[in-house]
């Protein structure tokens, strides 16, 4: 009897019962039905205790690790080479300090290599030099998530970019910042250029936090992309959306259905040849704080859209709309009146509309009328006497603005500083003089 009891707890152990393949199917099917009641991985560590054959058993069948603790360098090696099928590692709560880029580095391969997604977030630092350990093992991230890093920099953000060309999912939420960290802000900006244009395989970027994106000369994003950044990145201030395909695809079509962004300050849309004043008359009502926007270049957007827009958004002091097709600015009428930067260079603006402007516009600092052909030294001299405070104007390139211009704007606006001349001129003693006296740059 007692013979009996112990053959039978013997096959019951895998001692000479059933094969591997047979209890693989055991467990692959006890799985399937614990997935839907979400007690996968408590399946999976019961029958690990059976035996040292279940152990190894199901041992393949654990496709993600999420450590919760920071394990010595002992217990880590004898882990990773229990589970080498890992699709998935969460390191979130991994409470190593520096350590963590010893931790990837001991993982072996044989864990790594069907690795696809990798959870790195809440770490002080981007733990660079661990993860060229693990690229290469022969890993081909999909994924990568590294929300809540405290020194998030730009050029880690360039190591995702030429290091990991096949992912699809990128989070970079909410970096903490801290002392050294976005310093030089151009180069962060290029270094979130190269993510669209390097990652070909890129579907989502989660950079909620990152209170400003560049997203320029990514041709391939559309209205979809920009109401996606809009909703995942709800704190965004400024969006710099030149030269893409915004304005192609759905919008919504009531005004109504907007959501209203008033976080939003600053919009830069330079280049887009898609969007129409129906687009801007959107963005007028969602972002009624804004207080720069720039159109430059966008040639199917009309009067009517900019007065839309000038309407409601008055907190609007910069207006950027350098090559406006059209001679006159009818619609920048009394709404405009704080208007402090204005750039109409590259357009057909004529003497009319640019008095038009000076009289709605007695704030501006500064004015660019580079390349405008059609203004004339009157229509110059009428804006310079409306914009009591300008202190700088741009007439490179103004053939018809006659050079004797210069001299009456120098004694007639003391408060300008900056002067870029017409074409031709060449300083008199008498402006010399007075150059040297007001530190006139021109």
């Amino acid at each position: 009897m007692a013979s009996s009891t112990s053959s039978s707890r013997k096959r019951m152990a895998g001692g000479d019962g059933l094969t591997n393949d047979c209890w693989e199917l055991v467990i692959s099917k006890l799985e399937k039905e614990k997935k839907e009641e979400e007690e996968s991985n408590h399946c999976l560590e019961t029958l690990s205790m059976v035996s040292k054959q279940l152990l190894s058993i199901s041992s393949s069948f654990v496709h993600s690790i999420k450590l919760i603790h920071n394990p010595s360098s002992s217990p880590i090696s004898r882990l990773f080479h229990r589970f080498t099928n890992l699709t998935s590692l969460d390191l979130s709560a991994f409470r190593g300090g520096g350590d963590i880029n010893a931790l990837l580095s001991r993982i072996p391969p044989t864990s790594v290599s069907r690795l696809t997604s990798l959870n790195l977030s809440n770490q002080q630092t981007f733990p660079i030099l661990g993860l060229r350990s693990i690229l290469l093992k022969n890993c081909r991230l999909t994924s990568l998530i590294c929300s809540n890093i405290a020194f998030l920099k730009f050029t880690d953000i360039t190591f995702i970019a030429d290091s990991f060309p096949f992912l699809q999912h990128l989070d970079l939420s909410f970096p903490r910042g801290g002392e050294g960290i976005l310093v030089v802000e151009d180069d962060y900006n290029n270094a979130m250029n190269l993510l669209p244009q390097k990652l070909k395989l890129l579907r989502s970027v989660n950079l909620s936090g990152l209170l400003s994106i560049n997203v320029s000369s990514c041709d391939k994003l559309t209205n979809s992309s920009f109401f996606a950044l809009l909703t995942n990145c709800p704190l965004l201030s400024e969006i710099r959306m030149e030269s893409t395909d915004i304005g192609l695809g759905p919008t919504p079509s009531i005004v109504d259905d907007l959501l209203v962004y008033p976080q939003l300050k600053s919009l830069h849309l330079a280049y887009n040849s898609h969007l129409q004043d129906h687009h801007i008359n959107n963005f007028a009502s969602m972002f009624p704080n804004m207080q720069l926007i720039d159109l430059s270049f966008c040639h199917y957007i009309f009067q009517h859209g900019i007065a839309v827009l000038l309407k409601r958004c008055p907190k609007i002091t910069h207006f950027k709309f350098v090559g406006f097709p059209h001679a006159k600015l009818r619609s920048i009428n009394s709404e405009a009146s704080i208007l402090e930067v204005l750039n109409l260079a590259h357009s057909r603006i004529d003497d009319e509309g640019l008095y038009q402007i000076s009289k709605t516009c007695p704030q501006l600092l500064q004015l660019d009328l580079e390349h405008c052909h059609n203004v004339t030294e009157k229509g110059v001299q009428l804006a310079v006497e409306n914009c009591t405070r300008l202190r700088e104007i741009n007439l490179q390139h103004c053939h018809k603005v006659s050079t004797d211009i210069v001299s009456q704007m120098i004694f007639t606006r003391p408060s300008l500083r900056k002067i870029i001349a017409p074409p031709h001129f060449h300083p008199r003693d008498c402006d010399r003089k007075l150059l040297f006296e007001r530190c006139l740059v021109f």
